[in-house]
């Protein structure tokens, strides 16, 4: 099984926080989304630049860290960040 992508990552996003009031932090996502994606061992493999992270954890933050990046979820306007670790649907 292949890993999960950005994209399908901040999708599942989307679908939690339309699910749960239209915002949450980094941290609930985080410790929520496995519920909202299919995680392949892959995905569960430790990242090697944020040690204790799995790969897909890093993908959440990357929605933060990519958010001037066409294609991104926040850059496109789907989800809104807050500069305070919150994400919300746009």
């Amino acid at each position: 099984m292949s890993r999960v992508n950005e994209h399908e990552v901040a999708g599942a996003v989307a679908k939690y926080l339309a699910d749960h009031g239209g915002e949450a932090t980094i941290a609930e996502l985080v410790a929520n989304l496995p519920g909202y994606l299919n995680l392949s061992d892959a995905d569960r493999q430790e990242s090697e630049t944020r040690p204790g992270e799995q790969l897909w954890e890093q993908q959440v933050r990357n929605i933060i860290s990519h958010r001037n990046s066409p294609g991104n979820a926040i850059h496109d306007g789907l989800l809104e960040y807050d500069g305070d670790g919150h994400l919300r649907l746009a």
